[in-house]
């Protein structure tokens, strides 16, 4: 018997070493580029590269800041004007190449703009899929203010951001954003409950993956399997939102207390961002994103949608972050409206990929395009607003 136990055991010790050395042999290999962060749940891991095929396609580097982007380093040199953007996975963009993705495109467009006085640009990505707002705020005070950046961009997707504030609201999601830290408020102040990292069999095993995948094949072929299921099964799940892992209500006032609260808590965390952006001499600025049904060339689906809501437009979050943030003194752009108009205009698809199905998912190359020239326009009207102000400022002290 005992026998038996050890040849069983390394009989299947032997097919997992064939296994592993067969899928590198052959080269297959779906990389994951995530690794566990005690403070932010999950980052990007420091020098991973591969090849992303999910959704469109790219080649993907992590740089040894654990961020898709080239090395930068942390000390800002004479005559550079640095932009820093926070977002989640439209910023990081892995379904495109780096070049061109909208932040990478903007250290070109606006480099030749008066505006910017001949500084030479630099844009540094700071996003990583998944991540809601109280991971970028850390991401803001643990990284980003690190490299002194002039101005700070955030890339607020207006399709989870706000629900992503929400233990409640993320659940059914069903992905690794459970295993995150969350803002609460208490007596209107925000304060970090990080009670993911609450020993569980759930925490246990995701912390071993996120660890273990980097060295095994065999383990990444499991959780590709692992995550095509999941897919599948959110798939056929019954849902109220127009695509799988957004939230219709984000087009909506709030309709109950969890959904009201989740609001005060996004306003709590982008005002917090804004504070500590002023306290380092930069300028802070909100950036609304869009969702694939906002800007649909098919003004019969838009249409639809807004008839099942019972709502006039699908704007309600860009109206609400506009007049947060001039109540709040920093500039919010809004991409949704101009690049429906576009698409609209154009017949063309800003969102999805030919693997995925066009209207869905992330910005493709166009998509990318598109909100670089808005954002290369708008960025500079606020910094010449800035530098008016400022110019102003000094004028009156003199």
């Amino acid at each position: 018997m005992k026998q038996n136990a050890i040849l069983v055991c390394l009989g299947l010790i032997a097919g997992l070493v064939i296994g592993e050395l067969g899928l590198r042999i052959a080269g297959i290999s779906y990389p994951v580029f995530e690794a566990y962060d005690h403070g932010r749940g999950r980052a990007l891991k420091p020098g991973k590269a591969g090849w992303y095929y999910g959704e469109g396609g790219a080649y993907v580097q992590i740089n040894s800041q654990g961020y898709r982007d080239v090395e930068h380093t942390k000390q800002k040199p004479q005559g550079v004007f640095r932009i820093a953007v926070l977002g989640d996975s439209f910023t990081e963009a892995r379904q495109v190449d780096i070049e061109n993705t909208f932040w990478k495109k903007l250290e070109t467009t606006l480099q030749d703009r008066r505006e910017f006085g001949g500084q030479k640009i630099e844009v540094l990505n700071f996003g990583i899929g998944g991540y809601g707002p109280a991971q970028e705020l850390l991401t803001l005070k643990l990284h980003a203010l690190g490299f002194s950046p002039d101005l700070v961009v955030l890339a607020f997707c207006p399709g989870n951001d706000v629900a992503q504030n929400s233990k409640e609201l993320i659940r059914y999601l069903q992905s690794a954003n459970r295993f995150a830290p969350f803002y609460v408020l208490r007596d209107n102040r925000l304060v970090l409950d990080s009670s993911f990292r609450a020993l569980s069999i759930d925490y246990v095993e995701r912390r071993f993956l996120l660890t273990a995948i980097h060295y095994s094949r065999l383990l990444e072929l499991i959780n590709q399997a692992r995550r095509a299921a999941v897919i599948r099964a959110l798939q056929k799940a019954p849902t109220q939102s127009h695509e799988i892992g957004l939230f219709d209500e984000e087009f909506l006032e709030p309709k109950n207390e969890v959904w009201a609260e989740a609001w005060r808590v996004n306003d709590a965390i982008i005002a917090e961002m804004n504070n500590e952006v002023l306290r380092t001499g930069g300028r802070f600025v909100v950036v609304t994103l869009t969702s694939p049904i906002q800007i649909d060339p098919d003004v019969a689906k838009r249409e639809q949608l807004k008839q099942t809501l019972g709502v006039n437009d699908l704007f309600y979050t860009e109206r609400r972050l506009r007049q947060f943030g001039q109540s709040r003194g920093f500039p919010v752009i809004t991409l949704a409206e101009p690049m429906q108009a576009a698409a609209t205009e154009r017949k063309v698809y800003f969102h999805g990929f030919p693997n995925t199905g066009l209207g869905t998912g992330h910005w493709n190359e166009r998509g990318h395009q598109i909100a670089a020239n808005i954002l290369t326009k708008e960025l500079s009207r606020v910094v010449q607003s800035h530098a008016d102000v400022r110019g102003a400022e000094l004028v009156h002290v003199r």
